[in-house]
């Protein structure tokens, strides 16, 4: 049903609510509680509409602009701020938990890692910006571009 005709059917509901109420008159306790619900009706209607509009500003999640944007982003997360990670584990995890702030807050970031054969592993994130590459340790706010890559996009 589009907004319109739930709109047409809820002034026509109100319409024959108050004839009704004048040709058959219904009491005060009854009249009070059909208006109870109407305003509860209209409550979680505007509250369904604040939602919907706090869901436009994130979703679908976009790229940062700018390496400014995200360095303040990140300068505003505090994953970076939290003790140094002892394993491999815990350094990933930091950056899935900083990929789910960012996508929380409307932003794409990726989360990477390497081994090497000694067993070393690295772990960091990285955001297209412009269409080019940027990447960082999810543990600083220390944001380098990869310019090995050229332009992606």
């Amino acid at each position: 049903m589009t907004a319109k005709k739930v709109g047409t059917t809820i002034v026509l509901f109100l319409v024959s609510m108050v004839f009704l109420s004048c040709t058959t008159g219904i009491s005060q306790e009854q009249y009070d509680t059909v208006v109870e619900q109407r305003d509860n009706y209209f409550s979680q209607l505007t509250s369904a509409q604040e939602d919907i509009e706090a869901l436009q500003e994130v979703c679908p999640p976009r790229y940062f602009s700018t390496v400014w944007e995200l360095e303040n982003w990140l300068a505003a997360n505090t994953i970076s701020d939290e003790a140094t990670s002892l394993t491999a584990e815990s350094w990933m995890r930091k950056a899935l938990r900083l990929q789910q702030d960012a996508l929380q807050d409307g932003y794409v970031i990726s989360v990477d890692y390497d081994s090497t054969d000694e067993y070393e592993i690295s772990v960091w994130c990285t955001a297209i910006i412009n269409g080019k590459l940027y990447y960082w340790d999810p543990e600083m706010d220390e944001v380098f571009e990869e310019y090995s890559l050229g332009t992606l996009q």
